[in-house]
């Protein structure tokens, strides 16, 4: 359980100037010889360490590390030698850390070049790269870091590409040396690289090495630096694959606790993302009533500096949920601003979907005429995309609208059109079988426009349900 947050040391001057009788108590309690006793200071600094800079709680638990090393050192000397000043070690420390920090300053910088000759958004194009693992001047934790930016950035747009990146991340982590980073810290970015690797695989419907990758960033975050920050970040990810699995009740949890670590960490925005995913979750189990408010939290605490994308998708989907319940003039309102969010930072999926909440306000605002005009456009888009799930969901959607206005035999023969459309197009097994179940409804003329709203709805949580067929090999 998370507590109150005391004054943390934001440097290791910091750290060490705050500490630092503590710390030399300890080395004259075992009496460490000097030489040994700059390594165990600067090993022990090291360790607390994660990728965001200092873990929580860095005073404690640095203190803790090196006692433990004193102690194992102490349990083997045989003799004890007069008292040493250890002031000088512990200068030494903060000066070799001041180093450090700039070394990986520079790190940063060199890997931006190299990034540059890597494809991440084209995924049919790969720009011929060394293998950086094999080259000494290529194994920092700086390209490390920057590989996984880029993966978190490109996911959305090149999963394919993603996946490959975050492997080689992955590939040069394991040759790096601890004695330069520290073994927490290249734990933490381990853990890293496999929940980013679990949520390309989720994105790419490859369901079972998803959580296979996310059980692997469980075991390295329990060897790195334990720091609630990062365990937050893995929860978020982590929650998106079981809300994908409709075990929508681990998901909440899971994002309830990294709610709980942003806000007493203070980071608005992060939080602000936890609770977009939760206004989904609610969304998605029935209660859009209970969503639209957490949506609007969610945007109030976003910024849009960090993540520009966030905010459009923050209002689709509350948009989506506004026309769900009939408040249709709330939409209208907000429909401008989507609109030139999409066209700033959405692709061409998100500027179909957008069209679609269109359509949907044009419908619910008494212009049936334009509102199922870019349906069909919207549906039409769809199947030449390829996209076997949308054009389900949107061919129930037209289905409704018209058996609503008594337009059967049109609802029936869109419904028959429509299944060897989502066969060609390798739509998931259940979409295929709800349009055949729908087809059948039709011609008994049993189906009524609330059974087919009904169906939507069920059709809408499965979406990110995980494919039944097989998955392919890496």
């Amino acid at each position: 359980m998370l507590k109150g947050k005391a004054h943390a040391p934001a440097s290791v001057e910091e750290l060490v100037a705050a500490t630092r009788r503590a710390a030399d108590e300890i080395l004259a309690q075992h009496h460490v010889p000097l030489e040994t006793a700059s390594r165990f200071v600067r090993e022990a600094l090291l360790e607390v360490h994660c990728p965001r800079g200092l873990v929580i709680g860095a005073s404690g638990r640095w203190l803790r590390i090196l006692e433990e090393g004193c102690r194992r050192l102490s349990a083997r000397l045989y003799a004890v030698g007069k008292s040493l000043d250890y002031g000088p070690v512990l200068d030494a420390a903060v000066s070799w850390f001041t180093d450090h920090r700039e070394r990986m300053t520079r790190e940063r910088r060199s890997a931006g070049a190299l990034m540059e000759r890597l494809s991440f958004q084209n995924s049919d194009v790969e720009v011929p790269v060394p293998h950086l693992e094999d080259d000494p001047r290529h194994r920092t934790l700086g390209n490390v870091e920057a590989l996984l930016d880029a993966v978190r950035a490109g996911w959305s747009f090149d999963p394919h590409a993603s996946l490959r990146q975050v492997r080689k991340a992955r590939r040069l982590l394991a040759r790096l040396d601890p004695a330069n980073y520290g073994r927490a810290r290249l734990a933490d970015f381990e853990a890293r690289a496999w929940a980013y690797e679990g949520s390309v695989c989720r994105i790419l419907g490859r369901v079972n090495r998803a959580a296979e990758a996310y059980q692997r960033a469980d075991e390295a975050m329990a060897r790195g630096s334990l720091d609630p920050r990062e365990q937050a970040d893995i929860n978020e990810l982590k929650a998106s694959l079981l809300r994908m699995q409709d075990r929508f009740g681990e998901a909440r949890r899971l994002l309830e606790q990294a709610v709980a670590i942003h806000r007493w960490m203070g980071d608005l925005h992060l939080e602000g993302r936890c609770l977009l995913s939760v206004a989904l979750i609610l969304s998605y189990t029935g209660d859009p009533e209970g969503a639209i408010p957490m949506a609007r939290r969610a945007l109030q605490q976003i910024d849009t500096q960090r993540e520009p994308r966030l905010q459009w998708v923050a209002y689709q989907n509350l948009a989506c949920d506004l026309v769900y319940v009939g408040r249709v003039e709330e939409v209208v309102v907000l429909l401008p601003k989507i609109k030139r969010l999409v066209k700033r930072f959405g692709g061409p999926g998100d500027q179909l979907r957008a069209r679609w909440l269109e359509a949907q306000t044009a419908l619910e605002t008494g212009d049936a005429g334009r509102g199922q005009r870019i349906l069909i456009e919207v549906r039409d888009q769809y199947v030449e995309q390829g996209q076997g799930y949308d054009v389900a969901l949107v061919s129930v959607d037209l289905v409704a609208r018209y058996l609503g206005q008594g337009r059967a035999a049109e609802a029936r023969q869109l419904a028959q059109e429509s299944v060897p459309i989502l066969q060609a197009t390798g739509a998931q097994q259940f979409a295929v079988a709800a349009i055949v179940l729908l087809c059948q409804a039709l011609e008994l003329e049993s189906a009524t426009e609330a059974w087919v709203r009904d169906l939507q709805t069920t059709l809408r949580k499965r979406q990110f349900a995980p494919p039944t067929q097989p998955e392919t090999p890496s």
